[in-house]
């Protein structure tokens, strides 16, 4: 029996398929790297996928990215911003995407009957490691650390609340401390996203971008990667175009 037919056959599952079957067309096929994914485009979702300890909860996780994509969440695929133009950016972006989803969906795939520690695949026992190697490093500019500090308030997983403490504390006390009331706001947003019954993102993105360049800030995101300021997306303050 193939990996996902068994994940498949986990009860767990079987409620959040169902919604799903009647509203996307599943795909499934092997991922090109340890890890899984998915990608919603129009009606079709492919979920993509790698041998792993927990295959039942790693495709619950993954349908859940896809139910609250079908439920109204938007991705930002795309942002232009004067605050940072190198692809410390895009990476950012990435992030952000992605943890703020796994915020909104996490206290589901607990309801389901999964685990904390079995929220993310295999590699995760690796993340306390990674992120005390991380904080050995110098810091140039905050936004080189911010996927990382995301990685740590991140839900679940299997870090203890001792190390995610010890690890909030080190990252709060980077730079002298420089970094400490731009991290701790960014947190709070974070987690009265997570609180919240919206799946409306903007509110979200905005405010993160006026902690990294308060007014006037020059920041546009794009829901499409084809998108362009400024007849799609948003701006964060100040309209602009690109050329």
């Amino acid at each position: 029996m193939g990996l996902i037919a068994k994940a498949k056959e986990d009860p767990r599952l079987a409620s959040v398929l169902s919604e799903l079957s009647g509203a996307v067309k599943l795909k499934y096929r092997k991922s090109q790297s340890d890890s899984w994914g998915s990608e919603l485009v129009g009606q079709t979702a492919v979920i993509s996928y790698q041998k792993c300890g927990m295959p039942a909860a790693a495709l619950c996780h993954e349908l859940l990215h896809v139910q609250i994509q079908v439920k109204g969440y938007r991705r930002v695929k795309i942002g232009f911003s004067t605050y940072e133009r190198s692809p410390l950016f895009a990476s950012f972006l990435t992030c952000l995407d992605n943890e703020l989803q796994h915020h909104k969906f996490y206290q589901l795939f607990l309801a389901m009957g999964f685990d904390p520690e079995s929220f993310y695949c295999d590699s995760d026992v690796d993340t306390e490691a990674y992120l005390r190697d991380v904080l050995k490093k110098r810091v140039g500019k905050l936004i080189e650390i911010l996927p990382d500090f995301l990685t740590l308030i991140a839900p679940g997983g299997s870090m203890t609340a001792e190390a995610r403490m010890q690890l909030l504390n080190s990252f709060l006390s980077l730079d002298d401390g420089k970094v400490c009331l731009a991290l701790t706001r960014i947190k709070a947003i974070v987690g009265q996203w997570a609180a919240s019954d919206s799946l409306d993102n903007v509110p979200v993105y905005k405010e993160i971008m006026l902690v990294l360049q308060p007014k006037p800030n020059y920041t546009w995101f794009g829901f499409d990667a084809n998108d362009r300021p400024p007849q799609q997306g948003f701006f964060v303050d100040q309209v602009f175009e690109v050329v």
